[in-house]
């Protein structure tokens, strides 16, 4: 046993001493090719250095094979790394792209920041570390990059200006600066890529709203022959730049887009509503109301249906007074599609109006008019909407007891339409005997809801006005009249809340407006048409 013990201790010593010396020669295996370069380098290097005190040029031939060397290996070495980082620089890219299409927005930054930091600088990489930044909430990150790719003097990344536009465009509060920025970004889009209809549709949808018709004309035509929406607007903008055979096609070609639409899917809300829109601005009012009142069949209350309604019922009014040569056939006509409009959105300014204008001229029709609407609260019959036009005619008529006793009507049949308890709180601040805090708890519950309306804001300047606050009223008047600035009552508020103030000139420069739009009024109304007259 003892001599087996030996063996086995000698084996290990044996196993020892050759895994050493196995290893070192592993090592020096290694290690030779370093050492090899350092030899070559330093024997170069010294070679050069010594033809440099001496500027032999024999002694920089010796080095010549030296510096070949030394060459070769480093573009090796160069290009073997750059191989290594472009190879897992894709890799990171590719991972982030993956990422982003599953919507895995934080492993999708990270794998295109660690791109990023390998070098990598393609326009499209970088806009999606931006998008993944963005849904991760890293907004510094976001906006870093979109500086790099949209800045505001030049053109870089049509995806980027796009959406550095739309960002804009989608601000709650979007001012005039942003406005304009927004606008040049979305050209230097148009200017990268002449065929981005995304870009056309937004431009050209600006355009329109500023009026500016012949470059909605341009941006809208080529913004998508597919897309209802737009090629609806754009015959739109044709017809009103007399193009009335480019406006005729853009409306078929909408209607049939949004047909084909509704073919797909019988439930598409927003197929059958440009459906309706696109029947309507063919004139096709009948079929318009149609398709409407079948979606409504499935939702009968949905609000976008019944403004949808209320506005081809206004729009078929206007026609009729317009094209109808017999005026008295033409009103009574008018009114009871008017009439049908205030059923379906009883809160349409638009539709108010027009029916206040009907009710209230001297003749035939408008005694018919307020017949109907006593009628209707007699049977029962839109009742709440009758209430409030009989309201309203008796409050400008002057009559404050029948305009009250309706207008509390109206509010206790319909309370939730904030354009009948707008009129009640007007009827209470101008009674003889204001009630200017219910007026007051009225107005505000509807501004508290609609805070942009500025007939709503103008009705809290007039109750402001009754409770002396003289600063309040003139705050809110400066807003009103941006949209009533011909109406008389605004600057004669004005007058009154500058006045109190001790703000003289400007009270008494806004009581002679308020004058002179009185006198203009008084002279525009035909003879015998006075609204006051009509019993």
């Amino acid at each position: 046993m003892a001599a087996i013990s030996r063996n086995i201790k000698q084996l290990r010593r044996s196993f020892v001493r050759y895994a050493i010396k196995f290893g070192k020669w592993c090592q020096a295996v290694v290690e030779a090719p370093f050492r090899l370069g350092y030899f070559l380098w330093t024997t170069a290097i010294r070679w050069v250095a010594t033809w440099w005190r001496s500027r032999k040029w024999r002694r920089l031939l010796w080095s010549i094979p030296c510096l070949t060397v030394m060459g070769a290996s480093a573009y090796f070495f160069t290009v073997d790394f750059l191989a290594v980082s472009g190879s897992l620089s894709r890799k990171y890219v590719e991972a982030g792209n993956a990422s982003l299409r599953k919507q895995e927005w934080k492993p999708a930054t990270m794998y295109f920041e660690k791109a990023y930091e390998l070098g990598v600088r393609d326009k499209r990489t970088m806009f999606n570390l931006a998008l993944a930044a963005d849904n991760n909430g890293d907004q510094a990150r976001k906006i870093a990059v979109l500086e790099i790719l949209a800045p505001p003097d030049r053109n870089v990344f049509a995806p980027a200006h796009l959406l550095r536009a739309t960002e804009l465009l989608s601000e709650t509060q979007l001012t005039e600066d942003n406005l304009k920025t927004a606008i040049e970004q979305l050209k230097r889009v148009v200017a990268i890529e002449p065929g981005n209809e995304a870009a056309h549709a937004v431009l050209g949808d600006i355009y329109f709203q500023q009026g500016f018709l012949e470059g909605a004309v341009q941006h809208l035509g080529k913004a998508g022959s597919n897309i209802a929406k737009y090629q609806l607007l754009h015959a739109r903008a044709c017809a009103l730049t007399n193009r009335r055979s480019q406006a005729e096609a853009g409306g078929l070609r909408a209607k049939a887009l949004s047909l084909q639409a509704i073919g797909d899917d019988p439930a598409n809300l927003i197929a059958r509503l440009e459906l309706g829109d696109a029947l309507l601005f063919l004139e096709e009012f009948e079929e318009s109301l149609r398709i409407l009142n079948e979606g409504r069949s499935k939702d009968s209350e949905n609000h976008e249906l019944r403004q949808a309604a209320a506005k081809v019922y206004l729009t078929w009014a206007n026609s009729v007074l317009s094209t109808t040569k017999d005026q008295g056939v033409a009103r009574k006509l008018a009114y009871q599609l008017v009439a049908a409009g205030m059923q379906q959105n009883p809160d349409d300014p638009e539709v108010f109006d027009l029916m206040m204008q009907l009710v209230e001229t001297n003749d035939e029709a408008s005694r018919e008019a307020k017949e109907f609407l006593l009628d209707n609260v007699s049977t029962g019959q839109a009742v709440g909407i009758s209430h409030l036009l009989l309201g309203t005619y008796f409050q400008e008529a002057g009559e404050e007891a029948k305009a009250g006793f309706h207008l509390e009507q109206a509010f206790e049949l319909v309370p939730e339409a904030p354009i009948v308890a707008n009129n009640l709180a007007w009827h209470l601040a101008h009674q003889k005997n204001p009630e200017s805090a219910r007026a007051m708890k009225l107005i505000q519950a509807v501004i508290d809801r609609f805070p942009k309306v500025p007939a709503y804001i103008d009705t809290r300047a007039h109750v402001f006005l009754r409770q002396g606050q003289w600063r309040k009223a003139a705050d809110d008047f400066q807003i009103s009249m941006g949209s009533f600035a011909s109406e008389p009552s605004v600057h004669e508020g004005l007058a009154e809340a500058y006045a109190n103030l001790e703000m003289t000139e400007l009270a008494e420069r806004h009581q002679k407006i308020a004058e002179y739009l009185r006198t203009q009024k008084a002279r525009a109304l035909p003879a015998g048409k006075n609204p006051r007259d009509f019993e």
